[in-house]
């Protein structure tokens, strides 16, 4: 029977050091809040590709006639859709552009990226060179001194719908014409 206890007790003994091995159970991760953007470099980078959608888009609705604003409606808020609706110059006129307007990002205004929402505002030149203004019959009614170049503050946020996706909200003119 010795035998018997302590082969027993050995048992008991390698039994009670696994059980004080194994960690106690770890309660489930809780979620850490993160920004939509990771840093101010990705939110410019997602914001670039708006603008050139953007630009593409304006030129094409201006080309004709700025009537019809329907490519722009994905990538713009209600309200600067609204804004962009209203009669203009060149619609009031009867006019309509050719030709493409280029862009360049000179800098980031401003950067703001929380949890649900973020925005960003870059400060753009506009190079218009390549667009000329036409009457109805196609005559080039493109102001002489209009500039080549048009310094612009673009304003973005995140979509309600879908928070990873950036809206132009507003374009505004960059009070620093000397940097375009």
């Amino acid at each position: 029977m010795p035998r018997r206890s302590t082969a027993v007790a050995v048992t008991c003994l390698l039994a009670a050091s696994l059980v004080g091995c194994t960690p106690p159970p770890t309660a489930p991760p809780t979620p850490t809040s993160t920004a939509i953007f990771a840093s101010e470099e990705e939110a410019l980078a997602a914001a670039t590709d708006v603008l050139t959608r953007y630009n593409a888009a304006f030129d094409k609705a201006n080309s004709a006639g700025a009537k019809n604003w329907d490519e722009l409606e994905e990538l713009v808020t209600q309200q600067h859709l609204t804004e962009l609706e209203k009669p203009g110059v060149i619609n009031s006129n009867g006019w309509h552009t050719k030709g493409v307007s280029t862009f360049s990002v000179v800098s980031v205004a401003s950067f703001e990226s929380g949890e649900s929402d973020s925005s960003i505002a870059l400060n753009v030149c506009r190079d218009v060179s390549g667009v000329r203004v036409l009457d109805a019959s196609g005559q080039d009614v493109t102001p002489i001194n209009r500039p080549d170049s048009v310094p612009l503050v673009v304003s973005l946020v995140t979509s309600d719908s879908e928070p990873s996706s950036l809206l132009v909200a507003k374009v505004d003119t960059w009070l620093n014409p000397a940097s375009c």
